[in-house]
């Protein structure tokens, strides 16, 4: 464990994924956690996605989804894990200001982070702005995937007018929402949109 620190920040966040996810070592886990918080500034967007996974997987495919997890999936203790949630969420968000930097994919991944942690109402307490830019920024990427849904010209043509025609406009199509860039919405934004297509009640 003395040797953690001499570890370069891909090794340490990929421990820390690999033994969350096998369930061994707490001890060292607790320990690879508390290196990683005091090195988060240095990591790169990559780091921060890999460690913000990690801190999802552990309190949510680790522990089940329960009404009240206490302190279920915390690394080390509940005051570092803690502290890790809402120092990588602030370092996301700078990462996520800067044009070019990042893709949807980061920030969904760190709003969900979040998300399984903490109220939004604590959210806010804690990461302040950060918390309000991450969820907006969510917001417009729901906005774009809803309004894309509901009106692409695509859809509108490919009605009942002949397989061979619909075939035709299908590559266009997945065309048309590949170039949006975005897989998922997350845990929140997903559900809205799965609602306000009328899939769900």
């Amino acid at each position: 464990s003395a040797k953690l620190r001499y570890f370069n920040l891909q090794n340490l966040t990929n421990v820390a994924w690999s033994y969350s996810h096998l369930k061994v070592c707490d001890d060292l886990l607790s320990e690879v956690a508390a290196v990683a918080h005091s090195r988060i500034h240095d990591m790169n967007v990559q780091d921060l996605a890999q460690l913000a996974l990690t801190l999802v997987f552990s309190r949510r495919a680790n522990f089940g989804l329960k009404e009240d997890l206490g302190d279920d999936g915390v690394l080390g203790s509940r005051d570092l894990t803690l502290a890790l949630v809402v120092e990588v969420t602030k370092a996301m968000v700078q990462k996520i200001r800067q044009p070019g930097v990042t893709t949807p994919d980061d920030a969904w991944i760190v709003h969900d982070l979040v998300l399984v942690w903490l109220e939004e109402k604590v959210a806010s307490e804690l990461l302040g702005d950060s918390w309000n830019m991450l969820d907006a920024y969510m917001a417009g990427l729901h906005d774009q995937v809803l309004d894309f849904l509901r009106n692409t010209p695509l859809l509108a043509r490919a009605l009942a007018c002949g397989s061979v025609v619909q075939s035709a406009h299908v590559p266009i199509y997945e065309q048309s929402f590949r170039e949006l860039d975005i897989r998922s919405l997350g845990i929140k934004y997903t559900g809205m949109l799965l609602s306000e297509l009328g899939l769900t009640d």
